[in-house]
């Protein structure tokens, strides 16, 4: 078996794992979800370094939803200087500016993605969006968080701090191939674990609304020529007034 195959191995274990032992967590993640989308309130989703991708994966995207807000602060994203992000990411007060940028409710939900769980930047967010009375999942390594020491005043990390944790079963370090003459490890597991916990929270969300006769706006392919698509021209005006980004 060589380096490809372990790490084909290693993904698939991954996101069997999710799928079994997360179960429980992941419906109810889907539940606050559906219920953000029946009252018309916003899913936010941020993270720093390589989780942000999440914020990305999950808006104006082909398949997902319309109501997704991405919070995406440049400072901790690597675009401007990877080393600059991993200061920013732990220092107080990032975040908190963040939020305070947004219309952040008790209908809406936060999802924050980070692998480690300790950086300031996770916390404080969950915080900030808490004392908005809105709820707080946390998609994390919970096992390596545990041994990882905060980097927040509080001393706590983000498993501790949010109000559902789903863990993303992903190993110390990330990286989960080991080759044969080069010391470190390769193969990250993060951001595969984090979009199929994130997709899978949305697919079931959108589920449990149709059960329940509410219908998501779902965006359509802008390379796919559709009847619905001036359906989805008049749905996406209504949510440009409330996401920037659109």
């Amino acid at each position: 078996m060589n380096s490809m195959d372990a790490y084909a191995k290693n993904v698939g274990t991954c996101l069997a794992r999710i799928h079994d032992e997360q179960r429980e967590a992941l419906e109810t993640a889907a539940l606050w979800l559906s219920e953000t989308i029946t009252h018309s309130g916003l899913i936010y989703v941020t993270g720093s370094g390589h989780s942000h991708m999440l914020a990305e994966e999950a808006f104006y995207r082909a398949g997902g939803l319309m109501n997704v807000h991405p919070l995406l602060e440049p400072a901790v994203m690597l675009h401007t200087g990877a080393l600059k992000s991993s200061q920013y990411e732990r220092l107080e007060g990032v975040a908190n500016i963040m939020i305070a940028n947004t219309s952040m409710n008790a209908r809406d939900v936060l999802i924050i993605a980070s692998n480690s769980g300790r950086n300031a930047f996770s916390i404080e967010a969950a915080l900030a969006a808490k004392e908005r009375n809105c709820r707080v999942i946390a998609i994390t390594s919970v096992t390596p968080a545990k041994n990882l020491t905060s980097r927040h005043s509080s001393e706590r990390r983000l498993f501790e701090v949010a109000d559902l944790v789903i863990d993303s079963c992903v190993p110390a370090g990330d990286a989960s191939v080991r080759i044969a003459g080069l010391e470190q490890a390769m193969g990250p597991l993060s951001s595969i674990a984090g979009v199929f916990i994130l997709n899978s929270m949305l697919l079931r969300a959108s589920e449990l609304c149709v059960t329940q006769g509410v219908t998501p706006d779902v965006f359509i392919s802008a390379n796919v020529d559709t009847p619905a698509s001036t359906q989805q021209q008049a749905a996406l005006a209504r949510w440009r007034e409330r996401i920037q980004q659109l």
